[in-house]
């Protein structure tokens, strides 16, 4: 039993030694992340600033609660300190009421997705050549400076941005080739969701026989975000050869140019 006790001792350590130091690395990014996220809380503000910021700040000293706490546990695998009971009863009443505004607050955030609604701008393009490219349209505002990420957004200096624009492509019902450009929103209702959606910035460009679609949409510092999203709609005539750009692979959720081709090759490769 010592052989045993011998060896699983040090593994026991280096275990905890690595919970330790990762817990701390998540704490300092917890930190950091909080002073870098913060003066760009107003994006996802709900219509009280007060109960924003108390959700924020209740949320930020739940999570500094929880990660003191679990390092005092591995920092007591390594010493014989015991954490005095008033202060260990201390961070977990203030952890629990932290608890309790992060969820009121939240809660109160809810009805600001409760609606939706949208705007559709419709334009014809002209293009001679028979052959169609579209690509992507780099925003370089989107990595000038310090950049946070979070999950499809990103803020920095001149806004908030998200990636999430998506592309379909058409078959035209006549020879003419238009675009229809969909933004959506949600908000508390109908008429709040559609004016938060006219506050998307997004701009695309006809540059000769190439349709260039933004990599992402923007929001101006003192507009909100609330789950934006931009849809492209391109009709193009079938006698048109189209050609996407590789970039653009991971933003066009449909294209029946490349599904007719599908089939073709299907077709041949059966009659062979």
């Amino acid at each position: 039993m010592k052989l045993i006790g011998l060896i699983i001792k040090p593994i026991v350590y280096l275990i905890a030694g690595i919970l330790t130091i990762a817990s701390g690395v998540v704490l300092a990014s917890g930190l950091f992340a909080f002073v870098s996220a913060t003066p760009h809380v107003g994006y996802f503000s709900s219509n009280s600033y007060f109960l924003t910021w108390l959700g924020w700040i209740a949320g930020f000293v739940l999570f500094c609660c929880i990660m003191i706490l679990v390092l005092f546990f591995l920092f007591r695998i390594f010493t014989k300190y015991n954490l005095k009971k008033n202060i260990r009863n201390g961070i977990l009443g203030t952890g629990l009421i932290s608890m309790i505004l992060f969820v009121f607050s939240f809660l109160f955030h809810i009805p600001n997705y409760t609606s939706s609604s949208k705007i559709v701008e419709k334009q014809n393009i002209e293009i001679v050549d028979n052959e169609i490219v579209i690509s992507e349209k780099i925003i370089e505002e989107m990595t000038d400076g310090i950049k946070i990420d979070l999950g499809e957004t990103s803020v920095n200096r001149h806004g908030l941005f998200c990636d999430d624009v998506r592309v379909n492509i058409y078959f035209s019902e006549d020879e003419n080739i238009r675009m229809d450009k969909i933004i959506s929103s949600a908000g508390r209702s109908h008429s709040e969701a559609k004016k938060i959606a006219r506050h998307v910035v997004t701009s695309e460009e006809i540059n000769g026989n190439e349709i260039l679609i933004p990599e992402a949409y923007r929001i101006y510092r003192g507009n909100k975000y609330r789950g934006q999203n931009v849809r492209y709609n391109i009709y193009i005539p079938e006698t048109k050869k189209v050609i996407v750009d590789d970039n653009m692979r991971w933003s066009v959720w449909k294209n029946e140019f490349k599904e007719r081709e599908r089939k073709e090759r299907k077709k041949q490769e059966g009659e062979q």
